[in-house]
């Protein structure tokens, strides 16, 4: 397989571990001085943590714009294409090992949104749902909140009590507490809807189990109709299942939100990731990376369309910040 061809011909995208390598140029994941079971939350930690001078970056890496969207990126995911009366156009994942680091933020162990964890203890989601905004106040407390990455299922207290359960499952199901929250004071005191953004840091790291690629943010100029990834955990399907769609922003674009009349947004998929792969540069293990390029936000009803805040430099700036001082 040939680079150029998994970046403009989906069908040869590659769909094995072992032509990922192959097509990055390597005989062994030990060429690249890393494992397969990389802890993808360090490389995450590095590539979030872009030097980015006076407010200013712009991600103009080469985007991985023609994944076939029944391919998604060829890896060993299995998307299941379902029958839904009108315009549904999401996609179950039936596996989400690969998107481990995408997961269901629960309220009082309740499900409440989604949330994409960006390093080893930052989790990125909507502000909205830690937050009222309009000078409100935090729906509760940091410690009530709790991240579960990547549930793909339901265990119940028999299931295990009576099965071996791998140890990510069991803190899939326990999940992860929250220790502290933050996010911008245009929602807080406005409830701004382009600062529909927020951070919850967790008690512990969290350790992701043979990821593929590592999740990161990004700005990159979006054009109207540019087609762009995104999962959530929707509360009207079955729980703890995970949804993928490949849509376009096709209704308008601002600054900071991008409209869509054609991607699907429900209640629980509020601050699930939209995104785009990327090539890395320098040999970067892995290849590819997942950069988030906004958060699902909020829907217009009146104008049938669906929204996300956009992740723009001084975003992206004041989050590092966040990151590194607290």
């Amino acid at each position: 397989l040939d680079l150029d061809e998994i970046l403009h011909d989906s069908d040869a995208v590659p769909s094995t571990v072992d032509e990922i390598i192959a097509v990055a140029g390597m005989s062994t994941l030990d060429d690249c001085g890393v494992q397969y079971d990389y802890d993808l939350n360090s490389i995450a930690a590095e590539s979030i943590l872009i030097d980015i001078e006076n407010g200013e970056y712009d991600d103009d890496r080469e985007v991985v714009d023609s994944i076939d969207g029944d391919a998604e990126f060829g890896i060993t995911e299995t998307i299941r294409r379902l029958y839904v009366e009108g315009d549904d156009g999401r996609q179950q994942l039936s596996g989400i090992q690969t998107y481990s680091a995408v997961g269901i933020i629960t309220l009082r162990d309740k499900p409440w949104c989604t949330g994409t964890l960006i390093s080893k203890r930052w989790v990125i989601t909507a502000a909205h749902c830690v937050h009222q905004g309009r000078g409100g106040n935090w729906h509760a407390k940091a410690a009530e909140f709790k991240f579960h990455p990547g549930i793909k299922k339901t265990l119940s207290k028999h299931q295990t009590d009576n099965h071996k359960e791998s140890k990510q499952e069991m803190e899939q199901l326990i999940g992860y507490k929250a220790i502290y929250i933050r996010t911008f004071n245009q929602w807080i005191q406005k409830g701004d809807s382009k600062y529909d953004i927020a951070l919850i840091k967790l008690e512990r790291d969290v350790t992701l189990e043979n990821p593929i690629f590592p999740w990161t943010i990004g700005h990159r100029n979006i054009q109207l109709g540019d087609k762009l990834h995104q999962i959530g955990y929707p509360g009207e399907k079955d729980a703890f299942t995970a949804w993928y769609q490949y849509c376009p922003y096709d209704y308008a674009i601002t600054t900071d939100i991008l409209y869509s009349s054609d991607c699907d947004h429900t209640g629980g998929m509020s601050g699930g990731p939209v995104y785009e792969f990327v090539r890395n540069e320098n040999h970067f293990w892995p290849p590819f990376s997942a950069v988030i390029r906004c958060i699902i936000s909020h829907s217009n009803k009146a104008r049938h369309t669906n929204a996300c805040a956009r992740l723009t430099p001084n975003k992206i700036a004041t989050l590092r910040r966040w990151m590194v001082k607290y």
